[in-house]
C-alpha cells in the first residue's frame, strides 16, 4: 500500500490562493496515482495537526519557499503527531521555483533584457538568514540566466522591503522587473503588486501559481521520501 502525500501550506483568506495549493497538491497525486490531503498552519483550515493526527506513516512535504518558522516549527510539530511519518525537504531554492519565477516574468513581457534592466526578486520575508540565503541563491540564478543584476527584497521581516529596494534602482536610472517567489495569490501577493508599482516597477510577475514543475517537484520529494527512483 503506498503511503499517503501531506502537502502542508500556509493558509489565505484567498479562495484563489487555497485553489492553488490543491490543485498542485492534486496534481502530484495523480502523477504518484495516490490521494493527497492538505493542510494549513496559520489563517486557514483544515490545519496540519488535524490532517496529520493519527494518520499513519505519511509522506509531509511543506510547500514553502522559504524554511523558516512554520517550516522549522509548526510543521515538524504537526507531523509528529502521525505514526511513523517522514518530513520532506520544503521547496527551498529549487530549480523549479527558479524556472516557475523565471517563466511568470516572461509571461508578464520580461522577454529580451538589456542591460538598462535589474530584477527585484521579491519574497515575503524572514528574520533567519537561512532563508534570505535561499531567496539570494534564486536571485543569483535568475541574474545568470537573465544577464541583468538580481536583488532580493520582502514584504516582512527582513530588508530591504520592496518598495524601498525597487524605488533605489528606479532611481539609478534602471528600469525594474519584479519577481515574485510567493507561492499563490493573497494578501501579500496584492500588496506586493501595489508596493512595487507604486515604487516604479515597470513589470511586476504573478505569484509562482499551479505550474507543472512545482508539481515535478513535489513529486520528486515524494518518491525521495519512500526511496523510489
Amino acid at each position: 500500500m503506498s503511503r499517503p502525500l501531506v502537502v502542508i501550506a500556509h493558509g489565505t483568506a484567498s479562495a484563489a490562493g487555497r485553489r492553488v495549493v490543491h490543485d498542485l497538491a492534486g496534481a502530484a497525486g495523480a502523477v504518484l496515482g495516490i490521494g493527497v490531503r492538505v493542510g494549513f498552519v496559520d489563517v486557514w483550515g483544515p490545519e496540519a495537526d488535524e490532517v496529520l493526527a493519527g494518520s499513519h506513516e505519511p509522506v509531509v512535504v511543506p510547500l514553502f519557499i522559504g524554511g523558516g518558522y512554520h517550516v522549522q516549527g509548526d510543521v515538524p510539530r504537526a507531523a509528529a503527531l502521525a505514526t511513523g511519518a517522514t518530513l520532506a525537504p520544503h521547496l527551498g531554492a529549487d530549480p523549479a521555483v527558479v524556472g516557475t519565477a523565471l517563466g511568470r516574468l516572461r509571461e508578464a513581457g520580461f522577454d529580451e533584457p538589456d542591460a538598462g534592466w535589474a530584477v527585484v526578486v521579491a519574497a515575503a520575508g524572514s528574520q533567519r538568514a537561512s532563508v534570505r540565503a535561499e531567496i539570494e541563491a534564486i536571485a543569483a540564478v535568475l541574474s545568470r540566466r537573465l544577464g541583468v543584476p538580481a536583488s532580493t527584497a520582502y514584504l516582512s521581516a527582513a530588508q530591504p522591503r520592496v518598495p524601498v529596494a525597487v524605488a533605489d534602482l528606479v532611481a539609478q536610472g534602471r528600469r525594474v522587473a519584479v519577481a515574485n517567489v510567493l507561492l499563490a495569490p493573497g494578501a501579500f501577493a496584492d500588496r506586493l503588486a501595489a508596493e512595487a508599482t507604486a515604487a516604479g516597477a515597470d513589470i511586476v510577475a504573478a505569484p509562482l501559481g499551479v505550474h507543472e514543475d512545482l508539481v515535478a517537484a513535489i513529486v520528486r520529494r515524494y518518491r525521495g521520501a519512500v526511496g523510489m527512483s
